[in-house]
């Protein structure tokens, strides 16, 4: 593959425009826009053996390229596309990637946009026009046009380590590139397994078998396991230390609320599940002695690689995360929900057995499934911790990483700050959400499921972490609009969204509707009262909601915020930002 195609369809009932930026070996790119079929065809004919890139292309671009390609009408097969009729039973040749399947989490190309700080550009010209298109309304689709393949050649660009992997995961297991680029890891590990989806799985029962080195003196912690109750959705809790241990499907957790910590002590079980199935045979049971060996091979591998080849190695973990991953998923080649109850039950009950061991020399700070946060209750006994620990590691073949944290504030279980010993700020759970808005969280998507503006985050770190008051830190970085801004958008069950707002002078009210989506800040106003309303029209029966997390009172700014102007900045209720880091903040140190 010499080139990258990154492309774009828009499609109206008598026009089709296919736009692509092409960018060749030497990073080199200009845009291709044309409305004349027989030139898509010609195009597509030049461009078969290059990579297609789009956003949502799998669903939609993909198989409007295929259809054209068969000389089908562009709008009958985007009606098709629509309604999930549309079938091709000889696909043509295309090696594409979808940016939006790169991970599990899916998300809008203009939502992208908009957590650029960029105009969230949408269409002028709708789709629904009956008619041909004029010249004016073709040359405003092909700026609409442009706009989405400049942003997603930036998505590509920043997400090019994600794609770069699936092509090494590929290139590693001698898979077929045409047929494999497109799968998810699960679809790639059974490629690389030869694991085939076996629902008979589900009622093949496994016994429980209580190993030597699994030292239990808790009777309720045995009979969980023992007794299988964790194929019970219920889970149940115990109180250890005087800390309140949940256990169940979703893992065992535990932690002291509210709390801070000078130094912790942290114990990670290293590759916890991967190992876990491997030394207790507990992998899923459709996999062939030789698929079972070639696991184990692969774990192996990349533990060597972890030093001589971290980025190959991340190929092999692709793989070997997936299996496990995708065990207790219904149809999944790798379905084998009793081996998943009882290996994660197992994990739940070996670290409960550690914590057995360390008792008496610890107080808990955090119990997750594959780790520990301890203190000790003298820290001149910390050689006798970690050597109970070690001992731990050795009777039962697990691989531990044991470090310190520093200065660690704990609202609850899995949210949490801290520092390692470098001084690098750690931060994990729903609170730290838009913490980093940089490239690397960028690049991974972890900003694209955004539901605070990224300051309240960073407020609260910077307090906690630097002592740094929620009033200096916005003070300092008022000018940083891309720390301010709320994403709404319509989402699954609704069908548009409303900017409503009151005079609160004059009474008038206002309403209208907005683009999904939107970008919107805090309002600073003794006058105007404003709120972002979702809307559902269900055979005519409308019904709305407030929009959840947004400020009381908002306002709606759409365009790129380089070009926002001092009226703007006047606008924004900063005041609303530092109320709002405080109020979080409660939530780890109390009223």
């Amino acid at each position: 593959m010499s080139k990258v195609i990154i492309y774009d369809f828009e499609t109206f009932m008598y026009d089709c425009l296919l736009g692509a930026n092409i960018i060749d070996e030497n990073g080199k790119s200009y845009i291709y826009q044309t409305w004349v079929l027989d030139e898509i065809r010609e195009f597509y004919k030049n461009h078969q053996n290059d990579l297609w890139v789009g956003h949502n292309n799998y669903e939609y671009d993909d198989l409007l390229l295929d259809g054209i390609v068969k000389f089908k009408d562009p709008y009958e097969t985007n009606s098709k596309i629509m309604a999930k009729t549309y079938i091709s039973y000889n696909k043509i040749k295309l090696y594409s990637i979808d940016l939006m399947r790169l991970k599990s989490e899916t998300y809008a190309l203009k939502l992208t946009e908009l957590l650029c700080g960029k105009n969230i550009h949408t269409t002028e010209v709708p789709f629904t026009i009956k008619r041909q298109l004029t010249k004016e309304e073709k040359e405003k689709t092909e700026r609409y046009n442009r706009s989405d393949l400049i942003q997603t050649t930036y998505n590509y660009n920043m997400m090019y380590d994600l794609i770069k992997l699936k092509f090494d995961i590929i290139t590693e297991f001698n898979l077929n590139l045409l047929q494999c680029l497109s799968l998810p890891g699960s679809a790639l590990a059974a490629k690389v397994l030869n694991a085939k989806y076996n629902p008979s799985l589900q009622y093949a029962e496994v016994k429980p078998i209580l190993y030597d080195n699994l030292k239990l003196t808790n009777s309720t912690v045995l009979d969980y396991y023992m007794k299988k109750r964790y194929k019970s959705d219920e889970p149940f809790t115990i109180l250890f230390n005087g800390v309140e241990l949940s256990f169940g499907n979703g893992g065992m957790h535990g932690a002291v609320k509210q709390a801070f910590f000078e130094k912790v002590i942290y114990i990670d079980v290293k590759g916890y599940y991967n190992l876990l199935a491997l030394l207790y045979d507990l992998l899923p049971r459709n996999l062939s002695d030789e698929a079972k060996l070639k696991y184990k091979h692969m774990y192996e591998t990349q533990l060597e690689l972890k030093k001589t080849n971290p980025v190959k190695r991340e190929a092999y973990k692709v793989i070997l995360l997936a299996v496990i991953g995708s065990m207790f998923r219904a149809n999944s080649p790798f379905y084998d929900p009793e081996n998943y109850l009882l290996l994660t039950a197992l994990g739940q009950v070996f670290i409960y057995s550690l914590l057995e061991r360390l008792q008496d020399l610890i107080d808990v700070v955090q119990v997750n499934t594959d780790g520990l946060m301890i203190v000790p209750k003298d820290w001149n006994n910390v050689e006798a911790v970690i050597s109970i620990a070690r001992e731990w590691e050795k009777e039962t073949g697990f691989d531990i990483k044991i470090d310190y944290l520093y200065n660690l504030w704990q609202r609850d279980v899995n949210t949490y700050c801290c520092q390692d010993d470098k001084g690098n700020v750690i931060c994990k759970g729903d609170a730290f959400k838009n913490y980093d808005i940089g490239d690397k969280a960028y690049a991974s998507q972890s900003i694209f499921k955004c539901k605070e503006a990224p300051i309240i985050a960073q407020g609260i770190v910077q307090f906690l972490i630097y002592g740094i008051t929620p009033e200096d830190y916005i003070s300092k970085h008022k000018r940083d609009l891309r720390l301010y801004q709320y994403a709404c958008s319509t989402g699954k069950g609704y069908d548009y969204l409303t900017y409503d707002s009151k005079n609160i002078r004059t009474m008038e009210e206002y309403t209208e509707k907005i683009q999904s989506p939107s970008r919107v800040f805090a309002l600073k106003s003794n006058e105007i009262y404003g709120t972002v309303y979702k809307h559902k029209d269900r055979f005519g029966k409308v019904s709305q909601s407030k929009y959840p997390s947004l400020p009381d009172n908002s306002f709606i700014y759409n365009y790129a915020l380089s070009d926002a102007d001092e009226e703007i900045y006047k606008k924004i209720d900063y005041q609303y930002y530092v109320e709002k880091i405080y109020k979080k903040l409660r939530d780890f140190i109390g009223e």
